[in-house]
């Protein structure tokens, strides 16, 4: 604002995906660069970082001749996953998810022979991704140490393409990815008695097959 902003007059439409990753500032500044038409999208209930209640509202307050539009079906994961991921955002209610149904979703005590089973499970399957999705890279660690016979596949910052098989990561990694197969397996139990966009996000990368491993 000191120097000037020199729009960009070239773009004639704009799209910006993963809305939820920028601030309102960001958005803002955004909006002074390029006076275009605009489609920005993305799933508030995916905001990783922020807290923000009423995001939609400052980003429509703060953008010039705004119109929100709402879609709250869910095409990725099956029907009984998405009933689950519901539970941990507010206004689940909301979502319908496509009537594909699947397995329903396991919720089992974490040890390692059941771990062990479930990746056994899936090189028998024919799914040709299992994302394994720890909540930090120190729980990572502690799986690659319990596994070390098994080609687990790290997807980190410097990892340049997504691969088939087991891949191990973490949520803010995996947001935007989706598995054929999710395994979250150092959850806490007082974790599913709260709401939790992390947890929400996690859970919906699944496409056809979800398990939780509670640790207490």
């Amino acid at each position: 604002m000191i120097e000037g902003i020199k729009p960009n007059k070239q773009v004639q439409h704009l799209v910006i995906d993963e809305m939820q990753d920028y601030s309102v500032l960001q958005l803002s500044v955004i909006d002074r660069l390029f006076p275009c038409q605009k489609t920005i999208c993305g799933d508030v209930h995916q905001m990783l970082v922020s807290s923000d209640d009423d995001f939609l509202g400052e980003l429509q307050a703060a953008l010039s001749k705004t119109r929100l539009l709402k879609f709250v079906t869910s095409y990725r994961s099956s029907f009984e996953i998405m009933e689950f991921a519901k539970r941990f955002i507010d206004d689940g209610e909301e979502i319908q998810p496509v009537e594909r149904h699947g397995k329903e979703v396991e919720v089992h005590a974490y040890n390692r022979e059941y771990l062990a089973k479930k990746i056994r499970d899936f090189k028998a399957s024919d799914h040709k991704s299992c994302g394994i999705i720890c909540q930090n890279w120190q729980e990572a660690a502690k799986i690659e140490a319990a596994f070390p016979e098994e080609q687990l596949v790290r997807f980190e910052k410097d990892t340049k393409k997504i691969a088939e098989g087991i891949i191990l990561t973490t949520l803010q990694f995996a947001k935007g990815l989706e598995f054929d197969q999710v395994i979250l397996p150092d959850i806490r139990s007082r974790q599913l008695k709260e709401k939790s966009n992390c947890l929400y996000t996690s859970c919906s990368r699944a496409l056809h097959e979800l398990t939780l491993l509670v640790k207490d």
